[in-house]
């Protein structure tokens, strides 16, 4: 009995740096909603563009790891609690998770396409 008990606490803990590194990438990814969020209401339509499919990549993802997390709310607390300085770094740090993934993006295409698919 005492045996259950210590693997059960052990894997509680265990289970813990997981639970938190989600919660970690779930706010970083709603940080990069509530950017994209604010760059989609830019005149310019590139920068508009940009940034709505930004808060669509990163949405996409908070809602498949955390389907229960309300995405446009805590965007929007997100960028209220973001003082300039952190909106800008996250824009950058964003736009740069975005851009590794549309590079990879573009190879697997380019592979598909080379084997006739």
């Amino acid at each position: 009995m005492r045996t259950s008990f210590i693997a059960l606490g052990l894997a509680a803990c265990l289970a813990l740096p997981a639970t938190a590194s989600a919660r970690d990438a779930t706010s970083d990814d709603i940080k990069c909603v509530a950017v994209g969020l604010k760059l989609s209401g830019m005149a310019d339509p590139e920068v508009a563009q940009a940034g709505a499919l930004t808060a669509f990549y990163f949405a996409g993802r908070v809602e498949g790891r955390s389907p229960s997390v309300d995405v446009m709310a805590s965007a929007v607390d997100a960028l209220a609690a973001m003082s300039p300085a952190e909106t800008q770094a996250n824009s950058v740090r964003c736009g740069k998770l975005l851009e590794a993934k549309g590079a990879e993006w573009v190879a697997k295409g380019k592979e598909l396409e080379a084997r006739g698919k």
